[in-house]
């Protein structure tokens, strides 16, 4: 019988995972947070660049897209607390139960104080406030991180009803912006 995993043997087609494990939380989340940005940029580059009558290709391609991008953003947000927030483990533990996968609730009660009780951020506000802007919109597309994973809610009720035209191209260019605006908070609460 074929087997869907088997062990790798060569270098150029083999991804390892389990590898982060060894070298902390921190790590853990980097691999996630960085796969699924990369994934969802990947993913656009094949929409935009498929024939410009194919929207089938588009068309589809938006709901892994929109997940992956959804994903990176609530594993980066998660990621930020954990890393930087001085409680306990049950208290950490606590933030992933209640938060689950509300962006807004994330940031807000959790992320945004550490982000605001650092002095050194002050001069970054106009930032901060972009990017508290863009978890809010995430969040407001999709509120339970449900809607870019199945076309149904638990009732069985379509999540997509109406017609929206996302523009991938600066989709892609606010994720990176978004990408770069963490790594520079991220870097002023590290040092």
């Amino acid at each position: 019988m074929k087997r869907l995993f088997i062990e790798g043997k060569d270098p150029t087609t083999y991804a390892y995972f389990g590898w982060a494990h060894e070298f902390g939380m921190d790590t853990e989340f980097y691999g996630y947070v960085e796969g699924y940005k990369e994934a969802g940029d990947i993913l656009v580059e094949n929409a935009i660049g498929a024939d410009l009558a194919d929207n089938k290709i588009r068309d589809t391609l938006i709901f892994p897209i929109l997940f992956s991008y959804r994903q990176f953003l609530e594993l980066r947000v998660k990621m930020n607390y954990i890393k930087f927030s001085l409680e306990d483990n049950s208290s950490k533990k606590e933030f992933i139960n209640k938060t689950s996968h509300d962006l807004k609730r994330a940031w807000d009660d959790y992320v945004k104080p550490l982000v605001l009780e650092d002095a050194k951020l002050i001069n970054m506000m106009d930032e901060i406030n972009q990017l508290q802007s863009y978890i809010y919109e995430f969040n407001d597309l999709d509120p339970d991180g449900f809607r870019f994973r199945y076309p149904i809610n638990k009732k069985l009720d379509s999540l997509n009803k109406d017609w929206e035209y996302l523009d991938l191209v600066n989709l892609k260019h606010r994720m990176n912006e978004m990408y770069d605006l963490m790594e520079d908070i991220e870097y002023m609460l590290a040092h």
